[in-house]
Protein backbone atom coordinates (compact mmCIF):
# COMPACT_ATOMS: atom_id res chain seq x y z
CA UNK A 1 0.00 0.00 0.00
CA UNK A 2 0.98 3.37 -0.55
CA UNK A 3 -0.65 6.65 1.18
CA UNK A 4 0.35 10.31 0.48
CA UNK A 5 0.66 12.74 3.45
CA UNK A 6 0.04 16.63 3.28
CA UNK A 7 2.23 18.09 5.38
CA UNK A 8 4.46 15.28 6.39
CA UNK A 9 6.49 17.56 7.65
CA UNK A 10 4.39 19.01 10.06
CA UNK A 11 3.66 17.94 14.24
CA UNK A 12 1.22 15.83 13.67
CA UNK A 13 2.00 14.58 9.81
CA UNK A 14 5.40 13.13 10.95
CA UNK A 15 2.96 11.55 13.19
CA UNK A 16 0.95 10.07 10.69
CA UNK A 17 4.44 9.07 8.69
CA UNK A 18 5.89 7.18 11.31
CA UNK A 19 3.02 5.30 12.18
CA UNK A 20 2.74 4.65 8.05
CA UNK A 21 6.18 3.84 8.13
CA UNK A 22 6.13 1.26 11.10
CA UNK A 23 3.25 -0.48 9.59
CA UNK A 24 5.14 -1.19 6.08
CA UNK A 25 3.07 1.40 4.48
CA UNK A 26 5.10 3.53 1.24
CA UNK A 27 4.99 6.84 1.96
CA UNK A 28 5.01 10.26 0.06
CA UNK A 29 4.87 13.70 1.48
CA UNK A 30 3.55 17.28 -0.04
CA UNK A 31 5.05 20.17 1.63
CA UNK A 32 5.96 23.56 0.65
CA UNK A 33 9.46 22.36 1.89
CA UNK A 34 11.80 19.42 2.20
CA UNK A 35 12.03 18.41 5.16
CA UNK A 36 15.42 16.25 6.36
CA UNK A 37 13.66 14.01 9.40
CA UNK A 38 11.40 12.89 6.46
CA UNK A 39 14.14 12.12 3.79
CA UNK A 40 16.41 10.14 6.53
CA UNK A 41 12.97 7.82 6.80
CA UNK A 42 13.52 7.15 3.26
CA UNK A 43 9.92 9.29 2.32
CA UNK A 44 9.35 10.95 -1.27
CA UNK A 45 8.54 14.34 -0.91
CA UNK A 46 6.71 16.74 -3.38
CA UNK A 47 7.39 20.21 -2.92
CA UNK A 48 3.78 22.03 -4.23
CA UNK A 49 1.46 24.40 -3.19
CA UNK A 50 -1.60 22.59 -2.37
CA UNK A 51 -3.41 25.27 -4.06
CA UNK A 52 -1.51 24.58 -7.57
CA UNK A 53 -2.27 20.87 -7.22
CA UNK A 54 -4.27 19.04 -10.00
CA UNK A 55 -5.71 15.44 -9.54
CA UNK A 56 -3.35 14.03 -11.83
CA UNK A 57 0.00 15.33 -10.19
CA UNK A 58 2.57 12.86 -9.54
CA UNK A 59 2.72 12.86 -6.24
CA UNK A 60 -0.69 11.04 -6.27
CA UNK A 61 0.48 7.86 -8.48
CA UNK A 62 -0.12 4.57 -7.10
CA UNK A 63 -1.36 6.28 -3.84
CA UNK A 64 -4.83 4.33 -2.19
CA UNK A 65 -5.07 6.56 0.70
CA UNK A 66 -4.49 10.44 1.69
CA UNK A 67 -4.08 12.16 4.87
CA UNK A 68 -4.62 15.73 4.57
CA UNK A 69 -3.07 17.52 7.66
CA UNK A 70 -1.71 20.38 5.67
CA UNK A 71 -2.08 23.84 7.53
CA UNK A 72 -0.93 27.11 7.38
CA UNK A 73 -0.11 28.57 10.22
Amino acid sequence: MKALVTGGGGFLGQAIVDLLLKNNIEVVSVSRSRHESLTARGVEQFCVDLADMEPDHPAFAGCERVFHVAAKA
